[in-house]
């Protein structure tokens, strides 16, 4: 089949998180997926992109890759950044492995991602996660507990991909031909003394999973809550603690976020109650966000 090819380019601000560009940024990944499902070739090109914040990135990879994987390596071309390019000046941006990611021209490429270690990987193994710890151990001056608690947020968030993203309230299965598949990456910012890990997975969204008769936000705020779960068992759904337990923890300032569906979710120690928010434009899926700092910071 033969495609015609259009173009498209990056908002000045690829953010998830901050109000005054989420709408943007959400409207970009729309067009990049309705270009494709429409027939077109596409080349994304980020000249007038000044900053691509994490968790927009991982969401930029995850959308490009999952694209790619099921209709065609040769269907998205990412355009080389300009000499001079603001975003090449960002050393974290530059070092997260993030290009090379968006640039593989087969699935061997993908599977490279996880073989070499690149901080972006996919996967539908949960094997992956030996990856970020080493990763995790790599970084300087992060602490013992920093990497014990993540480690753990990490694995209930990839356990919660495995047995409830993919399935619905009445309980059907309904991953695609790519699987039980989650996208993942280790952000770390060593001039601010951040590291950030983020996971997204293309499922049913928290809501569409979580079987509840309240409102959406009570419903979402009960999923996180020890002792819930989507099963209605009692003393389940502790694993809720687990994601929550690097900012219950550790020491310095942290934060979990988690978008699904059109909801934003954040826990931090800061706050007596998780901030929830509702927004006019939903996310694919599930995305989870801990941004935590470390050091002397």
């Amino acid at each position: 089949m033969i495609h015609l090819s259009t173009s498209l380019s990056a908002p000045k601000v690829l953010s998830l998180l901050d109000e005054q560009y989420y709408t943007d940024t959400f409207i970009f990944f729309k067009k990049i997926e309705s270009n494709i499902l429409n027939g077109y070739n596409l080349e994304i090109s980020f000249s007038s992109c000044i900053e691509i914040e994490p968790s927009a990135a991982l969401l930029l990879f995850s959308t490009v890759n999952f694209l790619h994987m099921k209709y065609g390596f040769n269907r998205i071309k990412i355009k080389q950044l300009a000499l001079g390019s603001t975003l090449s000046y960002d050393a974290a941006l530059s070092r997260s492995g993030v290009w090379e990611a968006l640039n593989c021209k087969c699935v061997q490429d993908v599977e490279n991602l996880v073989i070499q270690n690149n901080k972006f990987k996919t996967s539908c193994d949960q094997s992956i996660l030996k990856k970020a710890d080493e990763i995790l151990r790599g970084i300087k001056d992060l602490s013992q507990e920093h990497i014990f608690f993540l480690n753990l947020a990490m694995k209930e968030a990839v356990l919660n991909v495995i047995y409830h993203a993919y399935i619905d309230k009445s309980g059907i299965v309904s991953p695609d031909e790519l699987g039980i598949r989650w996208w993942q990456c280790a952000w770390v910012n060593t001039k601010q003394k951040t590291v950030n890990i983020i996971i997204h997975d293309r499922g049913v969204g928290v809501l569409g999973s979580y079987k509840n008769g309240q409102d959406d936000e009570n419903a979402l705020n009960e999923a996180f809550l020890q002792g819930y779960s989507r099963s209605g068992l009692v003393n389940r759904g502790m694993g809720s603690e687990d994601m929550k337990s690097p900012v219950n923890e550790l020491m310095g300032q942290h934060t979990l976020t988690v978008l699904t569906g059109e909801f934003v979710y954040e826990y931090q120690l800061r706050t007596i109650q998780p901030i929830i928010t509702k927004r006019k434009v939903a996310i694919c899926g599930t995305l989870v966000h801990w941004n935590c700092s470390y050091g002397n910071v």
